[in-house]
C-alpha cells in the first residue's frame, strides 16, 4: 500500500475545462453557501439571549428573540436550498460531460487495446468514478465554505474572550492534525478497495453475461470459487481498513471528549471568578460546538480531495491517449464505388507471429467474394483490417485506389459495414436495435430490411412485433435470428461494401438458402465479402479465395478451384462428410 501515490491534485486540475463550462452555476452555488455564513455566526448570539431571558422568566424577550431566531433560520435554509439547486445542476452536467467523453474515447480507442480492457473496470469508471468525482468536487466546495465559517467562529471567540478563544484555537490545531491522519489513511484504503472492486466487478459482469457457457460447460464450481475468492479478498481488506479507521476515529473521539471536559472546567472557573457570565458561556459553548463541526469538515476535506484525486486519476487514465491510444484516421472523403485492393499487406497481433504475410488481392465492385480456409489462418483479420479495427504492419489497403489510412472515419463507416459471427444486439426493442443503424428509418424501411434478412416473418409472430424487447444480447432470439437481425441492421445502413464474418453460421439450410439469394440480390449494388467456414454458403460466389499460411494460395470460382486446388478439394470433401471443423 505504500507505493500508492494519491498526493497532490494534478488530476483534479485536469477537470478545469469541465468546471470552466459550468463556472456560472458553480459561482452561484458557492455564493449562496458563503451567504449563509453570517447567519450561522449570528444565531449563537440569538440562542444565548433566548436562554438567558428564559432563566429570568422574561416571556416577552424570549418570544422576541425566538421569532428572530426562527426568521433567520428559515432565511438560512432558503439560501442553502437555492445554492443546492445550482450545485445539483452543475454536478450532473459535469458528470454527464465526463461520461460522454469517456464512452466516446473508449469507442475511439484502438481495437488492440479494447481487446485487453476489462468491462467491469470500464463500468466502474464510467459510472462510479465520474459521479464520485463530481460529487466530491461539490463536497470540497461545501467543506471549504464550512471550514471558512469555522475560522470565523474562532475569530469571534477570540474577540468575545481571548483566553477561551485561545483554548479553542489550540483545540482546533490538535483536532485538525488527528483528522488529517485519519483522512490520509481512509484515502489510501479507498484506492485499494476501488482497485479490488474493479477486478471483482469485471468477473461478475462476465459471469452474468456468460451464464449459458458457465452452465453448459460445467464451469459453475470454478467460477463460484473464483468469485468467492475475490469477494473474500475484498471483504478481508475492507474489514482491515474499517478496523484501522475506526480505531483512529475512536482516539479522535476520546481526545475531543477530553478537550470538551477541559472547556467546561475552564468556563466554570471563569464564571466562579466572575470573568464571564452565563450569556457569554452560552455563546462560547455554541461556537465551540460549531468549531468542532467545522474542524471535522477540515479533516474530511483532505479525505475528499484525495478521493477526488483518485477518481480523477482513474477517469483521466482512460482519457489519456498514452494509456488508451485512439484510432488514427485520415481526412479524405470517399464516395465509395466498392473496389478493394490489398497490396503486400503484413499483420500480426502481438508483433511476434505474423497472421498475414505479404497478402495481395483485388476485389472488383459489385461482386460477391468469399475467403475460405482452416480456422485461425487470418480470414477474419482481413475484415478487421478493412474496417480499420486493426492497422496493417506494412503494405497498403486501398478502397477505390485511396489508401484506407487516408480516409476519414465518417466516410469509412459509411462505406464499409461489418456483420460479425457472434453479433451483439442490445437490450432494446427490435425496432430500436435496427434504428441504431439509421435513427430516422421509417417503419417500412425496417420491415423491408428484415424481409431481405428473412426475419420479418418471425417478428410478426411476436406479441409486440417490432416493439418486442429482446433481452440482454438478444436472449429471446436464437443464434440464427440474432445474425439475421444484425444482417438487417447492416442492410438498413446501406453500406456500399458489406462484410460478413461467418454471418450465416447459425442458420439452418432453409434460411441459409434464402440469405444466399439476398447476397445475390445485394451484389448488384454492393460489394459483398464473406468469410466462410461452410463452403455451401459461398458456392455461387464470383470469386473464392483460399487463405493458407497468411497468403492467398488459390482463387477462382467453386468449379475452378475443385479442378485446380487440392487443398480446396480437401475442404469441400471434409464438409461433405461432416469433418470440416470451424
Amino acid at each position: 500500500m505504500d507505493d500508492i501515490k494519491i498526493k497532490g491534485i494534478k488530476n483534479i486540475k485536469k477537470m478545469a475545462p469541465y468546471l470552466k463550462k459550468q463556472r456560472g452555476m458553480i459561482a452561484l452555488s458557492i455564493f449562496f453557501r458563503v451567504l449563509n455564513i453570517p447567519i450561522n455566526a449570528i444565531l449563537p448570539f440569538i440562542t444565548s439571549q433566548v436562554l438567558l431571558y428564559f432563566t429570568e422568566f422574561n416571556f416577552e424577550r424570549v418570544l422576541f428573540y425566538s421569532l428572530i431566531f426562527l426568521g433567520l433560520y428559515i432565511i438560512g435554509e432558503i439560501i442553502v436550498y437555492i445554492g443546492s439547486r445550482f450545485a445539483n445542476r452543475w454536478i450532473r452536467t459535469v458528470s454527464r460531460n465526463l461520461q460522454n467523453d469517456l464512452i466516446s474515447h473508449f469507442l475511439d480507442t484502438e481495437s488492440a487495446n479494447l481487446d485487453k480492457t476489462n468491462s467491469g473496470k470500464m463500468s466502474t469508471r464510467l459510472i462510479g468514478d465520474c459521479d464520485s468525482l463530481s460529487f466530491s468536487l461539490n463536497r470540497i466546495f461545501i467543506y471549504i465554505s464550512r471550514g471558512v465559517s469555522g475560522i470565523v467562529y474562532v475569530v469571534i471567540a477570540l474577540v468575545v474572550n481571548l483566553y477561551i478563544g485561545l483554548f479553542m484555537f489550540a483545540f482546533s490545531i490538535v483536532t485538525f492534525l488527528l483528522n488529517r491522519i485519519i483522512a490520509h489513511k481512509q484515502a489510501k484504503f479507498a484506492y485499494v478497495k476501488r482497485s479490488k472492486m474493479d477486478v471483482m466487478m469485471g468477473l461478475s459482469n462476465e459471469t452474468t453475461r456468460g451464464w449459458r457457457d458457465v452452465k453448459g460447460l460445467g464451469l459453475k464450481n470454478t467460477v463460484e470459487n473464483r468469485v468467492a475468492d475475490l469477494n473474500y479478498d475484498y471483504s478481508k481488506y475492507s474489514i482491515h481498513a474499517s478496523d484501522v479507521v475506526n480505531g483512529l476515529s475512536g482516539v479522535n473521539s476520546v481526545v475531543s471528549a477530553v478537550m470538551k471536559c477541559a472547556f467546561f472546567i475552564i468556563c466554570a472557573w471563569f464564571m466562579l471568578e466572575n470573568w464571564i457570565d452565563i450569556a457569554v458561556f452560552l455563546v462560547m459553548y455554541t461556537y465551540y460546538s460549531r468549531i468542532v463541526s467545522a474542524l471535522n469538515v477540515w479533516g474530511t476535506l483532505q479525505q475528499e480531495v484525495s478521493l477526488a484525486e483518485m477518481s480523477a486519476k482513474r477517469v483521466f487514465e482512460i482519457l489519456d491517449e498514452r494509456s488508451y491510444p485512439v484510432e488514427k484516421f485520415g481526412t479524405q472523403e470517399l464516395d465509395c464505388v466498392g473496389d478493394i485492393k490489398f497490396d503486400d499487406v503484413t499483420f500480426s497481433y502481438d508483433d511476434k507471429k505474423e497472421v498475414l504475410k505479404n497478402l495481395s488481392f483485388e476485389i472488383k465492385p459489385n461482386t460477391l467474394v468469399a475467403f475460405v480456409g482452416e480456422s485461425g489462418i487470418g480470414k477474419s483479420t482481413i475484415l478487421g483490417l478493412l474496417t480499420r479495427l486493426y492497422t496493417q504492419k506494412s503494405g497498403k489497403i486501398m478502397l477505390d485506389d485511396v489508401d484506407i489510412r487516408e480516409i476519414n472515419e465518417q466516410s469509412l463507416r459509411k462505406s464499409v459495414g461489418l456483420v460479425l459471427q457472434t453479433p451483439y444486439v442490445f437490450n432494446m426493442s427490435i425496432a430500436e436495435n435496427l434504428r441504431l443503424a439509421k435513427p430516422d428509418a421509417t417503419d417500412d424501411e425496417l420491415k423491408n430490411a428484415c424481409k431481405l434478412a428473412e426475419l420479418d416473418d418471425f417478428i410478426e409472430t411476436l406479441p409486440e412485433k417490432y416493439d418486442s424487447l429482446i433481452g440482454e444480447n438478444g436472449v429471446i432470439l436464437s443464434g440464427g435470428q440474432r445474425q439475421r437481425l444484425a444482417i438487417a441492421r447492416a442492410l438498413l445502413k446501406n453500406n456500399k461494401i458489406l462484410l460478413f464474418d461467418e454471418a450465416t453460421s447459425a442458420l439452418d439450410n432453409k434460411s441459409q438458402e434464402k440469405i444466399k439469394k439476398v447476397f445475390e440480390n445485394l451484389k448488384n449494388e454492393h460489394t459483398i465479402v464473406i468469410v466462410a467456414h461452410r463452403l455451401s454458403t459461398v458456392l455461387d460466389a464470383d470469386n473464392i479465395m483460399l487463405v493458407s499460411d497468411g497468403k492467398i494460395k488459390a482463387q477462382g470460382t467453386h468449379k475452378q478451384l475443385l479442378k485446380s486446388s487440392p487443398e480446396y478439394q480437401a475442404l469441400y470433401q471434409n464438409e461433405g462428410t461432416g469433418e470440416n471443423k470451424k
